[in-house]
């Protein structure tokens, strides 16, 4: 089982340039109901989107949708997010815990739809470096906060980041999920560390899942090189509703 839903999680997380740890913790929660606590899952969760992150950063930057100075900047305020995050999630409750993820989901879910970015700005080809200060503005501490998220639910920050720099920078949504994508394996390596030194990780089942999420995150970052951008938008939406009804499933049951 855990091999087989890192494989489809890699899939939809290099199609839509996110972790999968929003898809991977409601999957985990039908698959094992009761058997873990929140606190683990995320940990799982952390280790797939890391092998994830590394597999699809790479596609994504051979396809030239990755900025890695762009990546390496936002990394700079996420990271320290991330770590706090992941040491934070050993002691918050989960009730706590779920109330947070439906509400990250539901904003994040109106900010990607609120309205239609002007494509005469996005930057279909143009340059994503230097950032300009009216973007430094909002971009750093929106990182960090993304970071902390990314580490308490062991997630890379994605489903966040994308969302944002396309509503907010018009970055066009391919390279937007490139860039999410970068961002992915930045904050895994920050949230693999704290949840380990937690001990939030149980090793097995989490190298099963990596090692499975490896293979499928490499054919989703090819296969969304061809998909249409409002297929991705849609996908991206139905992962952030999935999520949420999972979480409320689980508060009440």
């Amino acid at each position: 089982i855990f091999s087989s839903l890192g494989l489809a999680v890699g899939l939809l997380s290099g199609l839509l340039g996110i972790g999968g740890g929003m898809i991977l913790i409601p999957a985990l929660m039908v698959c094992f109901s009761r058997q873990y606590t929140l606190a683990q899952l995320t940990g799982f969760a952390a280790l797939q989107t890391l092998a994830a992150g590394l597999s699809g950063s790479f596609v994504h930057w051979r396809a030239g949708n990755l900025s890695w100075p762009f990546v390496l900047w936002i990394a700079l305020f996420a990271i320290p997010g991330a770590y706090l995050g992941g040491w934070l999630t050993a002691w918050i409750p989960e009730i706590g815990l779920l109330v947070m993820l439906i509400m990250m989901q539901g904003l994040n879910l109106i900010l990607f739809w609120r309205r239609k970015p002007d494509t005469t700005l996005a930057l279909a080809d143009a340059p994503f470096w230097p950032i300009v200060p009216s973007v430094q503005k909002w971009l750093a501490p929106s990182s960090f906060i993304i970071g902390v998220i990314a580490g308490l639910f062991g997630i890379g920050g994605a489903v966040f980041m994308v969302p944002l720099l396309h509503d907010r920078l018009h970055v066009c949504l391919r390279k937007a999920i490139g860039i999410g994508s970068g961002l992915v394996l930045m904050t895994a390596v920050a949230t693999v560390t704290s949840k380990i030194q937690s001990g939030q990780v149980a090793l097995m089942p989490a190298l099963m899942l990596a090692f499975s999420g490896l293979l499928g995150a490499w054919i989703g970052a090819r296969l969304s090189r061809v998909a249409s951008a409002g297929l991705l938008k849609i996908g991206l939406s139905g992962v952030m509703v999935w999520g949420m009804v999972q979480a409320a499933l689980r508060m009440w049951v």
